[in-house]
């Protein structure tokens, strides 16, 4: 899992963390694995990409989280293609999920 903090932010801005390519290519390179057309040529097999956003607004004091998982796909022509995995972003802003939200700050920070 690798974090990137951005820091507080101007009202209605927004941070762009790279296109999913970037993304994926980041977290081979974090676990040492090589990739040749966006698929690992080990024996290893991408089934899904997780995207998990932390953040903090205004007076709140506790921060509120969102996730969404994208399905990868290996195509016969070597390429891999993703999908969401749903039409909606899952909010954590109840007071269970942003508890599940600092546990996942926690284990960045561990």
């Amino acid at each position: 899992m690798e974090s990137t903090s951005q820091g507080p932010m101007p009202c209605g801005s927004f941070s762009h963390v790279g296109t999913f390519e970037t993304i994926l290519q980041r977290l081979c390179r974090a676990h040492d694995l090589t990739l040749e057309h966006n698929r690992p040529t080990d024996d290893i097999v991408f089934h899904s990409l997780d995207i998990r956003v932390v953040a903090i607004y205004g007076s709140e004091d506790h921060p509120i989280g969102a996730e969404r998982r994208f399905r990868l796909h290996m195509t016969d022509d070597k390429a891999c293609t993703l999908a969401p995995v749903s039409v909606d972003t899952k909010r954590y802003a109840s007071r269970l999920q942003r508890w599940r939200v600092r546990q996942w700050v926690r284990r960045l920070d561990g």
